[in-house]
């Protein structure tokens, strides 16, 4: 997804049809060119 904004929020449900939990890797950082920028990260959520 490409998005221009000044704010986004994303908020999302799986299905709940996986079978199984499973151990993900989740990466957050600034698009290159951007490294120095600062920003803070409220909160995260799972369901396990």
């Amino acid at each position: 997804m490409t998005v221009r904004c000044k704010r986004l929020l994303l908020v999302f449900k799986d299905s709940g049809a996986e079978p199984e939990s499973q151990e993900h890797t989740i990466q957050n950082r600034m698009a290159p060119g951007h490294e120095s920028k600062r920003f803070t990260i409220l909160g995260f959520g799972y369901v396990s």
